[in-house]
């Protein structure tokens, strides 16, 4: 159901179950992981700590710090996020708050 990719300059991309359709996001930034959770939410991370979060349709672009955001692992509830130079953060509200 849920299967995305990350990839180079703001590329986000959906799988249908057939075929690839690229997700339309704000940024052009290399995107370098996503995760969905167990809830279908779905949050995408990358260079210069862009964080890009799913509402709806649309993808919401935020920041979070200036490292570059490396991975995400998500259950629903609980958001990781690693980054570079040790960055790490924990949201316990499904990727609303990071700390």
């Amino acid at each position: 159901d849920h299967v995305l990719a990350a990839g180079a300059k703001g590329t986000l991309l959906r799988w249908n179950g057939k075929s690839w359709k690229q997700q339309t996001t704000d940024t052009t930034v290399d995107l370098l992981g996503v995760s969905v959770g167990s809830n279908g939410r779905s949050i995408a991370v990358g260079q210069q700590g862009v964080l890009l979060r799913k509402k709806g349709a649309k993808w919401r672009k935020s920041r979070l710090g200036k490292e570059h955001l490396l991975a995400i692992d998500t259950n629903g509830q609980t958001v990781l996020i690693g980054g570079t130079n040790g960055a790490l953060h924990l949201s316990g509200d499904g990727g609303q708050r990071f700390v």
